[in-house]
């Protein structure tokens, strides 16, 4: 049946320019036996032979300014397509971003939460440096400045922490498409 369809599909392909094909055989023939035809014949030939190409000309015409056309479409679609897969790839970005600040706001929870108990852990022994001094000052500002600077440090962790995991995003992106392009 395969076979057959592709008999079936050769005989069309050959059937769609059998008019044109029947004239040019028919302008050889012509031609091979010119020398026993008329002025008149031959002006009659050459009037079939002009009205057949002048024909062909406005459907070759035709067929390029549709064709025209439809490149333009197709120009203006790729376009589109072109435009909104930047939007996806930023809007994927943006979302991959928000994963890795989420992500990196969890791990810098579970940092706050250690530097609270070292802190806690740690604030009995100030303590007892700081009552050595026997300053009321000293005593209250000294675990102050200690919880302070352990808040300020969280920040570049974070920021440290992001960054990380974006770089570990773009790798695994990448390895994922260079596996879909193999």
């Amino acid at each position: 049946m395969k076979v057959r369809n592709k008999e079936k599909e050769k005989d069309d392909k050959n059937l769609v320019f059998e008019k044109e094909q029947n004239i040019l055989q028919h302008s050889q023939k012509v031609l091979e036996e010119s020398e026993s035809l008329s002025k008149i014949k031959w002006a009659s030939e050459y009037e079939t032979l002009m009205s057949s190409y002048a024909q062909l000309l406005n459907e070759t015409k035709l067929l390029t300014s549709v064709s025209d056309r439809l490149q333009n479409k197709l120009n203006k679609a790729n376009d589109q397509i072109a435009k909104k897969n930047a939007e996806l790839q930023e809007t994927i970005d943006e979302l991959t971003k928000a994963k890795a600040s989420r992500k990196a706001g969890t791990i810098i929870l579970l940092i706050a939460i250690g530097f609270f108990l070292f802190s806690e852990l740690i604030d009995p022994y100030v303590m007892a440096l700081v009552n050595a001094t026997d300053s009321l000052f000293h005593s209250m500002i000294v675990p102050f400045l200690i919880k302070g600077v352990l808040v300020v440090v969280l920040k570049p962790i974070e920021s440290f922490v992001e960054d990380r995991l974006l770089k570990l995003a773009q790798k695994q992106k990448k390895k994922e498409q260079e596996a879909a392009i193999a």
